[in-house]
């Protein structure tokens, strides 16, 4: 009996032999170039299947550094693409150019500028790669309703799902948008027996900690109509979720809640008691410094990659024109900022013209100036919501920021626009900035 079953299994495995070199004549009939030309052809024809197109969970930035963003392609069957993104209005569609190239394997490519896609890899002074985009991706494997990319420069991976026959694509951004403009980034949850804090900003980057503040996990994160979904689970003191359902408390923001679609846990809003929303701040405010005050108009500017407020009726450029002042916004802490920032270009001289931080010791009245990001100064809301204030504190602790001051530079040296002025001093100063009061 023993005998007869070794023969049995040498027969099965000279059979499954067989079988599998049978396979191999049938795989390998065709060359290298064939097989990719068959590859290529299929990929073209299912892209082109999606009657309402596809779902591109598109990652920005070298290692996922800038975070997810929705996108929505149409492909046609005439060789153009229509694009619809988070980045732009829910009702934009931007066209251009589509086809399947052949590489190691086939790659997709928009082949001519794409407003949406190519956008995002021009280069800016500060960054020559821009926000580290793709528009060439490398296919890595299909299924009827899922394509696995590969951005080709930065490596990215990411998922292209078919859209249903019904998705309205306005709608889907704009539901979008809605969670979006109302999230909070930090959060403190109690997770397998443990508190933990969520700590997640706005290029979609969370850190994960305990009490302590030691790092857990780190992960990236995508905005659904729902609320976040994760690049690849995470898993945090032995619970493993992908999903989080966003309920904004339209009472009090600082209350909303991250559900995880399985409901195993909930994480609570843990920003600072001065948060604020974005949509909460805008209006005519009274500018103290120095003794002196000016009424200034803040107004609400957003883009794709951030919020901003312009501050107008502060400065005069050489032809007693307006010039605006940018206001940045911390989403995270809920958060106004004034960093250093070009301002414009003084046409006589023909040089770029910015308000640079400046750290004024007020024992001797002078002090340094920085073009540093980080020695900017945070406004410090007072928690009044019927009479809204402001104090203003240095972003540094390294540099001290009490003042801005204007001034202009070139290649090789820098001076102050003496015809540049402020309301506030009738010069290039803006010097011990004191308090901004709603009107």
């Amino acid at each position: 009996m023993k005998k007869l079953f070794i023969y049995l299994t040498f027969a099965a495995a000279a059979l499954s032999m067989q079988s599998c070199l049978h396979d191999n004549e049938d795989t390998f009939d065709m060359s290298a170039a064939e097989r990719i030309d068959m590859a290529v052809a299929e990929a073209k024809a299912l892209l082109v299947s999606a009657d309402n197109g596809w779902k591109l969970e598109y990652y920005l930035g070298s290692k996922y550094s800038y975070g997810g963003y929705n996108y929505l392609v149409k492909f046609g069957s005439d060789g153009k693409a229509r694009v619809a993104a988070e980045i732009a209005a829910s009702d934009a569609v931007s066209q251009s150019a589509w086809d399947i190239t052949k590489d190691q394997g086939p790659v997709l490519t928009f082949n001519t500028y794409n407003e949406f896609l190519h956008e995002l890899t021009q280069p800016y002074q500060d960054a020559v790669d821009g926000y580290e985009g793709d528009y060439e991706f490398i296919i890595m494997k299909t299924t009827p309703d899922t394509i696995y990319l590969e951005g080709k420069k930065w490596h990215n991976a990411m998922i292209m799902t078919r859209n249903a026959s019904d998705l309205v694509w306005k709608d889907y951004l704009d539901k979008i948008a809605e969670v979006k403009d109302n999230f909070i980034y930090l959060y403190k949850a109690n997770i397998g027996g443990s508190e933990v804090k969520f700590n997640m900003n706005a290029d979609k980057q969370v850190s994960i900690t305990d009490a302590a503040d030691a790092e857990l996990a780190t992960a990236q994160f995508i905005f659904t109509t729902a609320g976040i979904k994760f690049r690849e689970p995470v898993t945090v003191n032995g619970v493993t979720f992908d999903r989080m359902n966003y309920n904004a408390n339209t009472t009090d923001i600082r209350q909303s809640t991250l559900v995880t679609e399985n409901g195993t846990a909930t994480l609570e809003g843990n920003v600072p008691a001065t948060f604020q929303l974005f949509d909460e701040i805008g209006g005519s405010y009274r500018l103290t410094a120095n003794g002196r005050s000016a009424t200034v108009t803040l107004e609400g500017e957003k883009t794709w990659s951030g919020k901003a407020f312009k501050m107008k009726g502060l400065i005069k450029n050489e032809k007693d024109e307006d010039v605006d002042m940018v206001i940045q916004y911390d989403p995270v802490y809920g958060q106004m900022q004034i960093l250093p920032q070009y301002l414009g270009t003084h046409e006589e001289m023909n040089v770029p013209v910015y308000a640079l931080a400046w750290a004024i010791d007020p024992a001797v009245g002078s002090g340094s100036i920085s073009t540093n990001s980080k020695n900017g100064i945070k406004l410090i809301w007072n928690q009044n919501q019927a009479a809204p204030a402001y104090t203003f504190e240095p972003m540094s602790a390294g540099f001290l920021t009490n003042s801005f001051i204007l001034y202009w530079r070139t290649e090789d040296d820098g001076d102050v626009p003496e015809d540049w002025k402020t309301t506030l001093s009738g010069d290039y100063r803006l010097a011990y900035l004191t308090s901004l009061t709603k009107l």
